[in-house]
Order: C-alpha cells, then sequence, then structure tokens
C-alpha cells in the first residue's frame, strides 16, 4: 500500500471521529441501555468530545432508552430527536458534558436527571434547546426532570431556551417543561421561554434554579404569566451577582447578600448598646 493511500485512509479515519455517531442500542423498556457499551453505537464506539453531533435517538418508532453512570461525553452537539420515545437517565455519580447545543425535539424526549446525576451542557456556548422546532410533527413533549444539577453555562454565554424557536409549527402541540424537584439545582447564564408552544419551569420546594446577572424583570413577567411556577418570594439579585428563583420555602441568599445581612445585624447591635 502507498504512503499515499495509507495517509488517505488516516485521513477518513480521522474525519469518521469527528463526525456523527448515533444511538443504535437497547429499545424503549430495554435493560442493556448503558451509554458506554460500545456496541450501542453505530461506529461501535462510545461517544468523544470532537464529535460534532451525538444523536441520543434510534431510526425506528421504538425509541431509545439510555443510562449514565460515569462521566461521558456528548460531543460538540447533543440531540434527542425523531420518531420514537427517547429517554435519558443521568444516575448517581453520572455526568454528560458537551460543549455547543443540546436539542431535543420531535415526538416525545425525556431527560431523568437523578440525585447527584449531572448535565454539563453548553460548556463554551450554545443553547439548551427544550422542545425546540417539531418539523410538522403532531406532538412534541419534551421534558426534563431535575433532581440533581443541570449547568447550561459556558465560557461565552450559553442559554436555556424553551419553546423557543421560531421554526415551530403546530404550536398548540408543542410542550417543554423543566421540573426542578427537592435538592435539583439548574444553573443557567441566561433563560427564555417562548411563545412557540407551551413552556413552563416547575419549582419544587427545596428546589432552586440560578440564573447568572440580573433576570428579575423576566423573572417576574414569567411568573406573572404562569412559566414559572412553584415561586414563594425568593428572588434576590445585587448588582452582577446570581439571582435565584428557588421553590417555595427555600431562599438561599448568595455569600455576598449574606455578608450585607450581617453587617446590617452588627450595627443594629451597636446601636441598641
Amino acid at each position: 500500500m502507498s504512503k499515499k493511500l495509507i495517509s488517505l485512509v488516516l485521513v477518513l479515519a480521522i474525519t469518521g471521529m469527528a463526525s456523527a455517531i448515533q444511538w443504535i442500542g437497547a429499545a424503549q423498556g430495554s435493560a442493556a441501555g448503558d451509554w458506554n457499551v460500545a456496541a450501542n453505537w453505530d461506529s461501535l464506539r462510545t461517544p468523544v468530545a470532537s464529535d460534532a453531533q451525538v444523536r441520543l435517538y434510534l431510526s425506528s418508532a421504538l425509541g431509545g432508552n439510555i443510562y449514565v453512570d460515569t462521566a461521558v461525553s456528548g460531543g460538540a452537539k447533543t440531540q434527542m430527536a425523531t420518531l420514537g420515545i427517547n429517554t435519558l437517565e443521568v444516575r448517581n455519580g453520572g455526568t454528560v458534558s458537551e460543549s455547543g447545543s443540546w436539542e431535543m425535539y420531535n415526538v416525545t424526549d425525556t431527560i431523568t436527571i437523578r440525585d447527584k446525576g449531572i448535565i454539563n451542557a453548553c460548556t463554551t456556548s450554545g443553547s439548551f434547546k427544550l422542545a425546540s422546532n417539531t418539523n410538522g410533527t403532531s406532538v412534541n413533549t419534551d421534558t426534563v426532570n431535575v433532581y440533581g444539577r443541570l449547568n447550561v453555562k459556558g465560557t461565552g454565554s450559553s442559554v436555556l431556551n424553551i419553546t423557543n424557536d421560531t421554526r415551530g409549527t403546530n404550536v398548540a402541540s408543542i410542550v417543554g417543561i423543566v421540573n426542578i424537584y427537592l435538592g435539583g439545582l439548574v444553573d443557567v447564564d441566561n433563560y427564555n421561554i417562548g411563545t412557540y408552544g407551551s413552556g413552563t419551569i416547575n419549582i419544587s420546594q427545596g428546589g432552586v434554579m440560578k440564573i447568572k446577572g440580573d433576570a428579575s424583570a423576566k423573572v417576574t413577567a414569567d411568573l406573572a404569566a404562569g412559566r414559572i411556577t412553584g415561586y414563594d418570594k425568593a428572588v434576590g439579585s445585587l448588582g452582577s451577582e446570581d439571582i435565584i428563583v428557588a421553590g417555595a420555602y427555600t431562599w438561599i441568599p448568595e455569600p455576598a447578600t449574606i455578608a450585607l445581612l450581617g453587617m446590617g445585624s452588627l450595627m443594629l447591635l451597636r446601636r441598641k448598646r
């Protein structure tokens, strides 16, 4: 074999490694849906950070049932889309990290992040798109259940977008839901709940959502419109500090807020003396 031919084969192999990788294993309901099993992927290897797209769906009506128990890569873009019901469960001790956008669209997709499970999405920049473009499908319900941690934070600007895709059709049937349960944390650079369907963030008692910067006006509007629920007087902002939206009876001040409260208490004590 000539050196030129060998070089071409190597280039093609490297190109293949950097392209798309698609889930082909474990139909819905199967117990064999481990992300870390190479045979569950069309390239017979698990995803790596250099993959342009990691597609978490089967090209059949069966859909995919996938779970993560360790630290894995979602490539430069992670997609849950097309045809059957697709589920991803990030279990205790599991972490999924990807650098660009995360997309959930078409039919029914569900992500469940268990206690101590983590998704690090859009770690450079991009959008976590929940219930985005339906491409003409009649039903589109995407749900993210957070008992652990969902981070949509990048070195640039990363955004959690819910029903925010202007290409959306059949708007009445597009539903995007984020449920933040006891102990769950959603930490984002920014977020948007659009009008191309029905989008909600539901925060249970003990659940917390953090938004970088002062998002108080947006949060207030979404509370009034019912797009954020489970709220109990727990929005706080201090200059460029994070704003925190917390579930009922849960309020976690930022460190700067705690410091100011402490200073205020000292001043009151001095006045009394």
